[in-house]
C-alpha cells in the first residue's frame, strides 16, 4: 500500500458531534481538543516527499496527554526531520462552545 495525498474523509457535523460528546462523557477531566497553527502544519507539509500528517499518541511524565505530529510519505514512511508537539490544548484554552465541544 501506499499513501497519495486524500486520505481520511469529511464527516458531518452531527458524527462529529456524536463522537466527541461521547469522549467528553467518557473522559470528563481529559484534554478536549488540541490546536496547531497553520504555519506549524504548513512546514510539517512542505517536507520532501510528504504526502500528508500522521498523528502519534503520547504521554508526558505527569500522565498528560500529547500529540506528536510527524509528515509522511507516500511509502507510508516518516520524515522526522520535524516533528511537532505542545499542541494548545483545551482546557484551558478552548473556543466558544459549540457542537463539538459542549
Amino acid at each position: 500500500m501506499s499513501f497519495n495525498g486524500s486520505e481520511g474523509s469529511a464527516i458531518s457535523l452531527e458524527t462529529a458531534a456524536a463522537i466527541t460528546k461521547k469522549y467528553r462523557d467518557e473522559n470528563p477531566n481529559g484534554v478536549q481538543s488540541a490546536f496547531y497553527g497553520r504555519e506549524m502544519l504548513e512546514a510539517l507539509l512542505a517536507q520532501p516527499g510528504s504526502m500528508g500528517i500522521r498523528v502519534y499518541y503520547g504521554l508526558n511524565e505527569d500522565g498528560s496527554q500529547e500529540l506528536v505530529l510527524v509528515s509522511s510519505d507516500a511509502d507510508e514512511n516518516d520524515n522526522l526531520n520535524l516533528i511537532l508537539d505542545k499542541a494548545i490544548k483545551c482546557p484551558p484554552r478552548c473556543p466558544k462552545k459549540h457542537d463539538l465541544n459542549s
